[in-house]
């Protein structure tokens, strides 16, 4: 999760309950913002990647891509040139605010993280390397799930690494009945076990069911976040 925009594409996973819309939002989004509003399939990937963070196998590019075909919105070119757009009524300036509105919720989170490193362990980040540090916990499951059920420093430790702060974080905001660094937490992390059960599945659309059966599952228990993602969340519409 090396890109900016990482943490607020995976909390606009939630604003769709069918994945795939959500994916091909982000497709359309590109074209429209394409020159010519044409990319081939390759530079669709690499955009998906730079754009949002997001690094998505063909199969399910190619899933969106005949879904939208399938509605006229894109058009296939000849000769594998690609795609360009076709009748579309998706709205950028709705997609973007929406976008806006997850930002302004991680900075909120990003500061309200800071601040807690800073007065309960004395730890001066910058919102800058709060936020690499959180990226890094959610995206290391097994230990970032061992820090997020620890309930103490073991003194022992000669060394304390940010995730271990992360974890005291994370718990902490887990006990508060509601606030926007919750809400936008559970969100990322919605968006996070979604995207890596697609990524298990290949073909999305064959047997969704069944493929899901013991793949997002089974990565929500090893993160032992399931209670914190599928309590309470607030639905953006796009």
């Amino acid at each position: 999760m090396n890109c900016q925009n990482s943490l607020v594409s995976l909390a606009y996973i939630e604003t769709s309950k069918n994945p795939l819309q959500v994916f091909c939002n982000f497709i359309l989004y590109l074209l429209l913002k394409a020159p010519n509003q044409t990319l081939r399939a390759d530079e669709i990937k690499e955009q998906l990647q730079s754009d949002f963070g997001i690094s998505m196998p063909h199969q399910i590019i190619s899933n969106c891509t005949r879904i939208l075909e399938r509605k006229q919105e894109v058009i296939r070119l000849p000769h594998a040139a690609g795609y360009k757009i076709g009748d579309t009524s998706f709205d950028i300036d709705s997609f973007e605010n929406t976008r806006q509105r997850f930002a302004e919720h991680e900075n909120k989170l990003l500061n309200s993280l800071v601040e807690f490193v800073s007065s309960q362990y004395k730890q001066k980040w910058s919102e800058e390397e709060a936020k690499k540090y959180l990226s890094n916990f959610l995206d290391t499951e097994g230990y970032g799930t061992q820090l997020f059920l620890k309930k103490k420093l073991e003194l022992e430790q000669h060394y304390i690494s940010p995730s271990f702060y992360i974890g005291r974080y994370v718990d902490s905001i887990q006990r508060q009945t509601d606030s926007v660094e919750k809400t936008y937490l559970e969100e990322i992390i919605y968006g996070m076990m979604v995207l890596q059960g697609i990524r298990q599945t290949g073909d999305y659309q064959q047997n969704r069911q069944q493929k899901f059966k013991g793949t997002v599952f089974i990565w929500i228990q090893s993160w032992s976040f399931g209670h914190l993602a599928f309590r309470g969340r607030r639905k953006w519409t796009q």
